[in-house]
């Protein structure tokens, strides 16, 4: 049984331009490829939260359907009722301690589960200069900096720390761990995702 979330918050529904999918929309991309390759083999899969696992024809829509009824202010998934292999994406920008607390009744029902790191390119590079306004999407904040390419190395080296505290986390439960950015092709990130669970003993 295959037990997949997707971070339904503003942030992760967020995209720096129209040539390139927001996080979420290329997070139900994979997951539904991902299920769907495994419904094919048999394999029960669900959406955390949503209706119990099944396989068939309609799985794909069905995982659709329920990644997109998950309320906007869910900030983690609710420990699932039954065990089973957990596929979690999101950006995860609250920090790893902070989602390793809100993870942790998923990790304890589900011994097994890939952490999927989601981020726009943009997230990356951090291609800004000059005067930029910055807001988090979903929250009333933001924030203008005169000169913002002064920020660049600090900002790379907090996204590099941000990405090895998931890795780190993603050990910490047992689970593998894959990162994939919006502006790659779409069935890499999907080719990553099962051959992760092959490390798993998955069939696909």
């Amino acid at each position: 049984t295959y037990l997949l979330w997707r971070d339904p918050g503003a942030g992760f529904a967020w995209g720096s331009e129209e040539t390139v999918p927001t996080k979420a929309a290329r997070a139900d991309v994979l997951l539904a490829a991902c299920a769907l390759k495994l419904g094919q083999a048999g394999e029960r899969c669900g959406v955390l939260g949503g209706r119990p696992p099944t396989f068939g024809k309609s799985l794909g829509e069905r995982l659709l359907e329920d990644l997109d009824q998950t309320p906007a202010e869910t900030d983690a998934p609710s420990p699932p009722q039954l065990s089973g292999t957990a596929l979690i994406a999101g950006d995860f920008y609250d920090g790893a301690e902070i989602w390793q607390t809100r993870l942790a009744g998923v990790a304890g029902r589900c011994r097994e589960g890939v952490l999927l790191f989601v981020h726009d390119p943009a997230e990356k590079a951090f291609p800004y200069s000059g005067r930029v306004r910055f807001r988090l999407p979903g929250r009333a904040f933001e924030r203008v900096f005169g000169r913002a390419e002064r920020l660049k190395a600090t900002y790379d080296a907090a996204f590099a720390s941000h990405v090895s505290g998931l890795e780190a986390m993603a050990n910490r439960f047992g689970w593998r761990f894959v990162v994939h950015a919006t502006d790659a092709p779409a069935r890499d990130g999907a080719g990553a995702l099962l051959a992760a669970l092959q490390t798993l003993g998955a069939r696909n």
